[in-house]
């Protein structure tokens, strides 16, 4: 059984141990309540779903209204769903 309340002491010169929490800023999104397979002046803003987190297809548009914006390079983790704990780079979107 391994003991997940151990800190590594063994780190290179220089490095210190901390929690994630102390430098990584958080925020939940959702999935927009207005959604349009069709990009238009109102919904013009790509909706990163799944397809587009995985596989940089943009299928949904939204208008922004309630969601969190991410932007090339930032770090996604799936929360919810049958994809949860999917992790890695997002595209810019919302």
């Amino acid at each position: 059984m391994t003991n997940t309340n151990t800190q590594t002491t063994d780190l290179p010169a220089g490095w210190v141990n901390t929690k994630l929490g102390d430098f990584v800023e958080h925020e939940k999104g959702k999935k927009p309540e207005r959604l349009s397979k069709i990009k238009t002046e109102e919904f013009c803003l790509s909706y990163v779903n799944i397809q587009a987190f995985e596989k940089g297809i943009i299928e949904e548009y939204t208008d922004g209204n309630g969601c969190v914006i991410c932007n090339d390079g930032d770090f996604l983790m799936v929360w919810d769903g049958s994809r949860s704990g999917l992790v890695g780079k997002a595209i810019k979107g919302l």
